[in-house]
């Protein structure tokens, strides 16, 4: 089963959504890199939301846009004290 129908069995149709990209142009420019084609069309489909309980998802034009969410997460990893031998 492809990824896509995995989803669609696992969330349901898809739902059209029209947000422009300007909210996904800022957070390419903030990691340096494009977001993942199957990320960007997850997005594009379902928009914002929780799934199963446990994975929190933000579109970059949502109603909690995904760079200041970002920013916010980059600055708290950034300020916990680092521990010897852990990456984050």
């Amino acid at each position: 089963m492809s990824a896509p129908a995995e989803s669609r069995a696992l969330l349901g149709a898809r739902v059209r959504r029209s947000h422009g990209t300007a909210g996904r142009d800022e957070g390419e420019r903030y990691v340096g890199s494009a977001l993942p084609r199957d990320f960007t069309a997850f997005l594009d489909a379902y928009g914002n939301g929780v799934v199963c309980g446990e994975l929190v998802v933000w579109h970059p034009e949502g109603s909690s846009p995904l760079l200041p969410r970002m920013e916010a997460t980059h600055r708290m990893f950034a300020a916990r004290p680092r521990q010897r031998g852990t990456p984050f």
